[in-house]
């Protein structure tokens, strides 16, 4: 229970401090950073709930968002053409690396291992749940079986 409350905190955490900074209609890049700021708050609470799981998941979003931003910066430097070349509207011109930053690594690194520590608690924490109750059901069926038994020569 621990993990699933402590994720669905970082979803309502995350999805308010979201909500209150795009109604500030701050710059974009603004915007792009502290809604990436605030993300890291929504991991930190997640994380806690179960902590030995959180930091598997945050490694496991390390090694699988990594890539994906090193593949970025690839696609912006060749002009591939692609999605992962473009900012949000009204996103300003500027240097590869700062664009890269600011709408490449900084989302995959905050953004995309927050999704990926809170889904996977949350989703953790219901297998875990429905593990344990399952292990109850069978122990008691297991139980009454073995008393069945008993009361037959």
């Amino acid at each position: 229970g621990r993990a699933i409350g402590f994720a669905l905190a970082a979803l309502v955490v995350g999805f308010v401090l979201s909500f209150a900074i795009f109604k500030l209609s701050l710059p974009i890049v603004a915007t792009i950073v502290s809604a990436n700021l605030a993300s890291y708050l929504s991991l930190w609470i997640a994380y806690h709930g179960w902590p030995e799981l959180g930091k598997v998941e945050a490694i496991y979003g390390l090694a699988a968002r990594i890539p994906v931003a090193i593949l970025m910066f690839v696609a912006m430097a060749a002009n591939w053409g692609t999605h992962y070349e473009l900012g949000p509207p009204g996103f300003p011109e500027m240097s590869l690396v700062s664009k890269w930053f600011l709408i490449g690594l900084l989302p995959q690194l905050s953004l995309w291992i927050a999704f990926t520590v809170i889904v996977g608690s949350l989703f953790g924490g219901l297998t875990l749940l429905f593990q344990k109750r399952q292990q109850v059901s069978e122990s008691a069926s297991q139980g009454s079986a073995a008393k069945g038994l008993g009361a037959h020569p």
